[in-house]
């Protein structure tokens, strides 16, 4: 199997044992437990005993897991049009259209504005000029939800201040708008201030602030968070969803979490589920107007191109890596497999070739070669992987690489595949090395399941030598890897090799620490083949 005797010996015997212990030898769950049983120090029958590596003590208590998993910060990227494109867009949203229908009323009445609303006849004005409620009766005012959506929403977008005038109390300014007029000019409509105007409703139309008087409040609250959470879940994705069932599913989460915390009783929810549905349909028919969501016939909600740049603009103002694909063309090598980690396939190859055309191919393999250099095995993998996809261009940045201690048998590695000679050969310690490089980087960024999966095809049967040399190389993660090896590949001679080569007891496995690994260049323990 792998032509080491010792482990060969050791795997047919603990097999046997595991056999008359009733275990499924083919199940790695299955035989990761029964080694996890076995006493320290004790050994199948028919094995010999390891010796334990003096002054090591047993350990205390379970550790953590080796994987880490994905970055929760870190967001799949979009493809988004250029700002141009975006801003012709927001122009023509019917919803910032009202805010600027109400803004040029307010500059051609002067209304009073009293705490920072319209005043109750200016309001009423304000609604049968513009149309905004079919009822004008005297019962409307300046705080009425649906009138001070709009006024908020010209207030966020900066096409109305409130500026106090002497005498006159507050009121809309838009004397210094009248003036700008009246030398010919028009107010700001750049791109740029085209996109942070619709930004801004955008906002406003997600929130229900101007409910928050309101006898039905609480469902307001509701509807809001699942605004929230349906959108970033859009966004996530990147495809359309059934937004009936999604609505109905998000509200019930929401009530659900706010019961378990005491907010609302048992009999609150049927009335707040029914705003909360309403003010969440209400909201999404006004940022489809808004051009933010498309609504299919069919039932289904997605983002459009400017709900899209919305949501990566909010998520990285609140401090998430929304990446962009084409934003990183300038970015530094370690920006940039930091950040690739996150990406598709075909996303990646995009980023990479827009990267590609601000440097040579010789200065890219540079500044990869140094990238991978520094600690951390996730973005050494991305920088390696980006290595191979570069020509003979980069041979002279590789070979420097050769002095690198983190990064010489990769370029060794490198330069062997292309049929060039490295000046060096990488002996079995040093293809161990590159497996443990491999095993700790792929834990970086995925999940246990997938984990498992893309493990399984990285380390094969046939690599059960390089498994047992582990622990005789100087990888500064080599522990974690041989736990990884251990605890997630889905063959279970892996396992056991791992176990054969640690500690017979199996107390690396039980806590995640050393457990049985050996300096670097320490002979192996008594009774076991030096191997080849």
């Amino acid at each position: 199997m792998t032509g080491h005797a010792s482990f060969t010996t050791y795997e047919r015997e603990i097999l046997s044992a595991m056999a008359v212990d009733g275990v499924d030898t083919g199940d790695a769950a299955a035989v990761r437990s029964w080694l996890r049983r076995v006493p320290a120090g004790a050994a199948p029958p028919g094995t010999r005993p390891a010796v334990p590596a003096q002054g090591r003590r047993p350990p205390a208590s379970p550790g953590p897991s080796p994987l880490r998993g994905p970055d929760t910060t870190l967001l799949p990227p979009v493809r988004l049009p250029r700002e141009a494109e975006l801003a012709a867009a927001a122009r023509v949203s019917p919803v910032l259209r009202e805010a600027w229908a109400l803004r040029d009323w307010a500059d051609a009445h002067r209304p009073r504005v009293v705490g920072g609303v319209l005043a109750a006849a200016d309001a009423r004005a304000a609604a049968a000029a513009l149309g905004l409620l079919d009822d004008c009766s005297s019962a409307i005012d300046g705080r009425r939800p649906e009138l001070l959506r709009v006024w908020s929403m010209a207030l966020d977008a900066g096409l109305l201040v409130l500026d106090p005038a002497p005498g006159e109390g507050p009121r809309p300014a838009s004397a210094a708008d009248r003036e700008t007029r009246a030398r010919g000019a028009e107010v700001d409509d750049s791109d740029t201030a085209a996109l942070r105007r619709w930004l801004a409703v955008y906002v406003r139309a997600t929130g229900f602030a101007e409910f928050c008087g309101t006898a039905d409040h609480a469902g307001h609250h509701v509807a809001e968070r699942v605004i929230g959470e349906l959108t970033f879940e859009l966004y996530h994705s990147g495809r359309a969803t059934g937004v009936e069932a999604q609505v109905a599913l998000l509200v019930s989460d929401v009530l659900a979490d706010a019961a378990l915390d005491g907010l609302i009783r048992d009999e609150q929810r049927a009335p707040l589920r029914a705003v909360a549905e309403f003010a969440v349909y209400r909201s999404l028919a006004t940022l489809a107007r808004h051009g933010a969501v498309h609504l299919h016939p069919g039932g289904c909600v997605e983002l459009t191109a400017l709900g899209r740049w919305a949501m990566n603009q909010l998520l990285t103002e609140a401090g998430m890596t929304a990446p962009v694909i084409g934003d990183y063309a300038g970015a530094d090598a370690a920006e940039l497999t930091d950040v690739l980690v996150g990406y598709g396939e075909a996303d990646r190859a995009a980023e990479f070739r827009g990267w590609l055309r601000h440097r040579s191919g010789r200065q890219a393999a540079a500044e990869l070669v140094a990238a991978g250099g520094r600690p951390g095995c996730g973005r050494r993998g991305m920088a390696v992987a980006l290595l191979r996809r570069l020509g003979r261009s980069a041979e002279p940045a590789v070979r420097a690489g050769l002095a690198d201690a983190l990064m010489w048998r990769h370029c060794a590695e490198w330069l062997n595949d292309r049929g060039l000679d490295p000046g060096r050969d990488l002996t079995e310690t040093d293809r161990s090395w590159l497996m443990a490089d491999a095993v700790a980087a792929l834990a970086e960024h995925r999940g246990p399941h997938e984990y498992m999966r893309l493990l399984g095809r990285l380390v094969h049967r046939s690599d059960l030598d390089l498994v047992v040399r582990l622990p005789h190389t100087d990888h500064p993660e080599r522990e974690r890897a041989l736990r990884l090896l251990f605890e997630f590949h889905p063959d279970p001679h892996v396992s056991l090799a791992v176990r054969w080569t640690t500690d017979v007891g199996g107390q690396a496995l039980r806590d995640g620490r050393d457990g049985g690994a050996q300096p670097v260049g320490a002979p192996p323990p008594p009774g076991r083949r030096s191997p080849r």
